[in-house]
């Protein structure tokens, strides 16, 4: 049992971390290009994005928190999986994947294409540019 709760309490604490760094421009997939003001698509070819996936696509009428945690890892990777295959069904590259197995996102670098494409997705519930940024200070108390 212990076991399971140190599971629990490192996906909780990934979670919360994640939170905290994808909350400031996570945005949703509702059409709108993140990159128009600060990436040239002609200087640049790939976008570093970082994916937020829903899990309610894949559980109706279940709720995600109630999962246990290597079903919920089962269904984010089956959610990763369907969401990199339909890119590559329309002749769409992604390269550096990065799949995390307990949190509901990915990383990756796609062309223009294959960023409008994940924008329409609806297993997508939001994209952040992905990249360097300043460490934020918390505040003193």
């Amino acid at each position: 049992m212990s076991r399971r709760l140190n599971g629990i309490k490192r996906v909780f604490r990934a979670t919360v971390y994640l939170f905290f760094v994808l909350n400031s421009a996570c945005v949703s997939s509702s059409g709108t290009n993140v990159f128009n003001d600060s990436v040239d698509p002609q200087k640049s070819k790939w976008f570093s994005v970082i994916v937020q996936l829903n899990l309610e696509t894949m559980e109706k009428g279940r709720e995600p928190e109630k999962m246990d945690a290597d079903s919920k890892a089962e269904k984010i990777q089956a959610i990763q999986n369907a969401v990199l295959e339909s890119l590559e069904e329309k002749n769409l590259a992604a390269k550096n994947v990065k799949q995390y197995r307990y949190i509901p996102f990915m990383a990756l670098q796609v062309g223009e294409e294959g960023l409008a494409e994940l924008e329409k997705d609806p297993r997508v519930i939001g994209i952040e540019k992905d990249g360097r940024s300043k460490p934020s200070n918390p505040p003193r108390l």
